[in-house]
């Protein structure tokens, strides 16, 4: 019996307002010659803008009304594949993403660090009531690239 799962699918979070950044995306991704299966959690396309995506990505509509920026994970969670790319929808992507679904495939997560030195401030300490903080990586969550067992 053939598994249903698919082997590789890119995620993303979309509403009307990024709208163009999506379409931009998706493009990308078939320019480049990524045929694989793009998920989006819909955080408020309007219809139109629904039916315009519909040939080309599967809508997943969140369970609950977080912010867009908390539902990274639906459409991952919801749509599990053995790698999964979840990407921002203001992203182009300008070659193939074989290199990195490798590295995912063989057990890696593959991350981006920003720089650390806008990502820090030692006032957090007494602001946050956190007590001492530690300088460190800073992972941008725009594009990481990771397998089944680490993503679900």
């Amino acid at each position: 019996m053939q598994s249903t799962t698919p082997r590789t699918a890119f995620y993303a979070v979309g509403s009307a307002d990024y709208f163009l950044g999506l379409v931009g995306l998706v493009n990308s991704l078939r320019l480049v010659g990524h045929r694989e299966q793009i998920y989006v959690a819909d955080c408020g396309f309007a219809e139109n803008q629904r039916r315009r995506l519909s040939g080309h990505v599967t809508l997943v509509d969140p369970p609950r009304a977080d912010a867009p920026h908390l539902q990274k994970t639906t459409a991952p969670l919801a749509h599990p594949a053995d790698v999964m790319i979840l990407i921002d929808a203001d992203i182009i992507v300008v070659r193939r993403l074989d290199e990195l679904i490798e590295q995912a495939r063989r057990g890696k997560l593959v991350a981006f660090v920003d720089d650390v030195a806008a990502r820090f401030d030692p006032r957090w300490s007494e602001l946050l009531g956190l007590g001492p903080v530690r300088r460190q990586p800073y992972v941008n969550s725009g594009l990481v690239v990771l397998g089944r067992a680490i993503g679900t």
